[in-house]
């Protein structure tokens, strides 16, 4: 019985599907559209109406930049918890 769970185990290990990386190419990758600086555009000519805004963002196209992965802040920092060992 034991034989038989260990072939059961690896062959459930091989079959494993997993995500395959997609690069820039990928959606998540995309920027996304900055609405706080077509709003601010908007009002600064002039428009008022949702529709002329509607309009506005269509005509232009100003997107976010993403932050470099490189340069981020790691989640976990790096310093210690807790009262120190003798």
């Amino acid at each position: 019985m034991g034989v038989i769970n260990n072939i059961i185990i690896a062959t459930a290990i091989t079959c494993w599907k997993y995500h395959k990386d997609r690069g820039k190419a990928g959606k998540d990758e995309e920027e996304e559209k900055d609405f706080i600086k077509l709003n601010k555009g908007a009002i600064q000519a002039g428009l008022t109406t949702a529709h002329e805004h509607q309009t506005y963002r269509a005509i232009h196209d100003i997107r976010r930049r993403r932050p470099d992965r490189s340069q981020t802040v790691p989640a976990v920092p790096d310093i210690v918890f807790g009262i120190q060992t003798r």
